[in-house]
């Protein structure tokens, strides 16, 4: 998708939306919040949808059968998959585990959700697991404007470019830095000082000179969701900016989009999954 200063400069000529009304900052805050609207649309239509898939893998330890689960899941029940690895170093040999409900945790085997872990039926070293593997959705990065990029570095030390946004300190916490199409170098960067154009982070590992800075822990300038949606944000924030910014405003209860763009968004994803095949359990599958 196109980035989102783009998207601004697109809505404002389509649109004829005002700069002194409605700053690039305001209008950034508008896509964030369409992308947000539009992602749970989808989620409900359908909580297997593939298109923010992601892959958590993790070794499993002797004598433990809880884990965490993966950071910034979009919810619990955005868990595709749980495999698991048996004793093989062959990677396609990864096997579904089956959900379980409480009542059948102690007699079945598979695994369990359980505050915010995931937690195995059976001990990993009676089981002859040696990796999990979480197929999940994942929440969406927040969309932010560029805030200027990487000139220099001295070890915490990140000097921004000209154009460069000297306000940062005061807009957050945490930095993330991705690259010209949007795509995370590195986020959950600590922001600790800023004098004019350079900034002192936590930990400037792995950044690189023309690196792109953007405001929060976890943020993009190129929407993860599919192209096809763009259109659907451009409705959203067109009429976003017609309501105005009003504190009696509640975008909660307003819609945005019409029941039939809902179900237009609803239609394009709800067929979109993978059918999981469950393995038969034999009587000699190792219990508790």
């Amino acid at each position: 998708m196109k980035r989102l200063e783009f998207l601004i400069r697109q809505l404002r000529q389509s649109a004829n939306i005002d700069g002194n009304d409605y700053s690039d900052e305001l209008l950034e805050r508008y896509f964030d919040e369409a992308q947000s609207k539009i992602r749970n649309i989808i989620f409900l239509s359908n909580n297997n949808s593939n298109i923010l898939k992601r892959i958590y893998e993790l070794d499993v330890v002797t004598g433990q059968r809880e884990y965490p689960l993966p950071e910034r899941m979009y919810a619990e029940n955005s868990i595709l998959t749980v495999k698991y690895l048996s004793n093989s170093t062959d990677r396609d040999r990864w096997i579904p585990l089956r959900k379980l409900n409480i009542k059948s945790f102690e007699t079945e085997f598979g695994y369990t959700l359980y505050n915010k872990e995931l937690w195995l039926s059976a001990w990993p070293e009676r089981s002859g697991f040696n990796q999990l593997q979480v197929i999940y959705n994942s929440q969406l990065p927040n969309l932010r404007l560029r805030s200027g990029s990487i000139q220099t570095i001295s070890g915490n030390d990140v000097t921004l470019a000209a154009g460069f946004d000297g306000d940062l300190i005061n807009k957050g916490d945490y930095l993330t830095f991705v690259e010209f199409d949007g795509s995370i170098v590195k986020s959950d960067i600590r922001i600790l000082a800023q004098v004019g154009p350079t900034i002192t982070v936590d930990d400037a590992t792995g950044l690189g000179v023309g690196d792109y800075c953007l405001s929060g822990a976890y943020s993009t300038t190129n929407s993860e969701l599919p192209v096809v949606c763009e259109e659907f944000l451009m409705k959203y924030v067109e009429r976003r900016c017609a309501i105005g910014d009003s504190s009696a405003v509640d975008t909660n209860s307003t819609d945005l989009l019409t029941q039939e763009e809902k179900q237009e968004i609803m239609s394009l994803f709800e067929k979109s999954s993978d059918d999981v095949d469950y393995p038969i359990i034999s009587p000699e599958t190792p219990w508790l």
